[in-house]
């Protein structure tokens, strides 16, 4: 089930798509379907598909789904379904009709049931009919209403799915008791390679335990359905014993709050052993900075870290991020740094010397924002640091350093060079109309942005035209953020003029801008020539009712309108 509404190019889809996948009631525009029906006849599609132009998925019957099943000698069968919390009967339906056919059963390998609403009655009927599927290797059931009696049926199925290497269990209510359930039977299933699951903290010592037998597991996600809850010592030392077996393990996710330095420093115990580790993410844990640090220390054998997310921890102060620094310089295969909130700009700045000297310099990702609301100008020069770090790094597609204040063009002109960036997020970092040369000159070079964020920067009228206009160099954007920048009415103009360069963009926010009548009349002159544009946030402005209702007018069905009318006010700070 897929969302095939979005305008592509005549013909792509017939092109790209897979000969041998049919698609089964998915959400796709008639000239799409009928494209594939001409130019890709293996391909099926229910007919009389409910789904295009909106209506609900409901509507489309189990037994049309196995008729069309039925149709194809396939060899292998994936259902995938998404849809909402009256469907659920559908899915008990297709899979007691498949359990029942001996060749269907068999091929059945995958099954990934989204927002179906499966409350404890139908995951119970569910998990008798997963018995018959002795060949299914991924099971997902996020974003459902399964609580303790439905993992405890899940958990009796789980010994008899001997080939299942994936086990998907988040976003639902399962309690202690069905966490604990699931973990007693998580030591049969031998061939397991990626488990994610959202427990209570009290159950991670039984799902932990369970994990200790499976010793092919490769990827691991714990989360926790309480986060006012933190991880018990006792708790982190099963983890830690449980990873130690795990010598495979090659991604952790761990979101539970760890604010005592016991629990960190006994999983960073247990990840010692894990050689093979390439992905990390303990953000917000709450860890303390010497806890952090420690971590690191622990960590120096894991040189194959090639992903690694610690935002919203304890800020580091000068002398930890020095420590921190010298650790993360010997990730030589770092490609994705995470640490918002993190590190003002001295701290930064270390972090990207330290990155520097080690020869890190692989990274294509990197968040180093600061804490909002946090203003520490300090020295000029430590943006400039981290600048020169990103410059260095030939495969840099995205920089997020918001809330940092850049009050020198050197940051600006260093950042020219990273002609590789896809993404770039300077939200709330001081820049003002003295800064819009050099800006625009910055967004010049950067031809292949898509993504761009300048937003609560005061760069009035004027300036907000040079930078805009620089915004034509970038044909490929998809998403400007341009909210409280104070561009008025002049830049509001210069925005009309540029949308016309701009042929990719389908998200433009220009929220609180100051924007009157004259500005908001020139955009909704060009709106209609908007071909892709698909949302424009433009409330908190002064144009008036009539211009409101000019702008509703131009954009049509085609282009959502966030507007609210008198509304001419913005809450107080935020960061979106």
């Amino acid at each position: 089930s897929v969302d095939l509404t979005t305008r592509l190019p005549s013909g792509l889809l017939a092109r790209v798509w897979p000969s041998d996948r049919i698609l089964l009631g998915i959400r796709i525009s008639k000239r799409l379907r009928e494209e594939l029906t001409q130019h890709a006849p293996t391909v099926s599609l229910i007919q009389k598909n409910p789904l295009v132009h909106g209506v609900r998925f409901s509507r489309i019957t189990a037994l049309d789904y196995y008729k069309t099943l039925q149709q194809f000698p396939l060899s292998k069968i994936e259902l995938s379904l998404m849809g909402g919390v009256e469907e659920s009967n559908v899915v008990v339906e297709v899979l007691e009709m498949a359990a029942a056919t001996d060749g269907m059963s068999k091929n059945i390998v995958q099954l990934d049931v989204y927002n179906h609403g499966l409350a404890d009655l139908r995951t119970v009927m569910l998990s008798h009919f997963l018995s018959k599927f002795e060949n299914l290797r991924h099971l997902s059931l996020d974003t459902n209403l399964i609580s303790c009696p439905g993992a405890v049926a899940l958990s009796e199925v789980l010994g008899k799915l001997s080939r299942l290497k994936n086990l998907s269990l988040c976003n639902n209510s399962i309690g202690s008791q069905g966490g604990e359930a699931l973990g007693a039977m998580l030591g049969k299933c031998k061939s397991l390679c990626a488990l994610s699951l959202e427990v209570p903290t009290e159950s991670v010592i039984r799902i932990a335990q369970g994990i200790s037998h499976c010793t092919t597991l490769k990827e691991l996600t714990v989360l926790s359905d309480d986060h006012f809850e933190s991880l018990s010592s006792t708790a982190a030392e099963a983890l830690s014993r449980s990873l130690s077996n795990c010598t495979n393990l090659e991604a952790l996710v761990l979101d539970m709050a760890m604010e005592e330095d016991g629990p960190v420093l006994e999983i960073a115990e247990g990840l010692k052993h894990c050689l093979n580790l390439q992905a990390l993410d303990l953000s917000g844990a709450g860890m303390s900075q010497e806890a952090l640090v420690s971590l690191g220390e622990k960590l120096n054998g894991c040189t194959r870290l090639d992903r690694l997310d610690l935002s919203r921890n304890q800020r580091l102060d000068v002398s930890a991020a020095r420590r921190f620094g010298a650790w993360l310089g010997g990730l030589k295969r770092l490609k994705t740094l995470e640490l918002d909130q993190l590190l003002g700009s001295e701290e930064a700045a270390l972090v990207a010397r330290s990155c520097m000297k080690g020869g890190c310099t692989r990274v294509e990702e990197l968040v180093l924002n600061s804490r909002p609301g946090r203003w520490d100008p300090g020295d000029p020069t430590h943006v400039v640091e981290v600048a020169a770090w990103a410059g260095v790094c030939p495969r840099l597609r995205a920089l997020s350093f918001n809330h940092h204040p850049i009050q020198t063009e050197a940051f600006l002109n260093q950042i020219r060079s990273c002609g590789t960036l896809r993404e770039l997020s300077l939200q709330a970092c001081s820049l003002t109309q003295a800064s819009r040369f050099a800006l625009a000159r910055m967004l010049a070079a950067l031809t292949h942005l898509t993504h761009l964020n300048l937003s609560h920067n005061l760069i009035l009228g004027p300036g907000m035209a040079v930078v805009i206009g620089a915004l034509g160099y970038c044909s490929g954007l998809v998403r400007v953020d341009l909210r409280r920048t104070g561009m008025e009415d002049e830049g509001a103009t210069a925005m009309g003029q540029v949308l016309r360069k701009l042929p990719a963009l389908r998200l433009l926010v220009l929220k609180g801008c100051g924007i009157g009548s004259s500005g908001g009349d020139m955009i909704a002159r060009v709106l209609p020539g908007c071909s892709r544009l698909e949302e424009l946030r433009i409330r908190w402005n002064v144009m008036g009712p009539n211009m409101e209702q000019k702008l509703l007018r131009a954009a049509g069905s085609q282009i959502s309108v966030d507007l609210e009318e008198g509304a001419l006010g913005e809450p107080e700070f935020t960061s979106e």
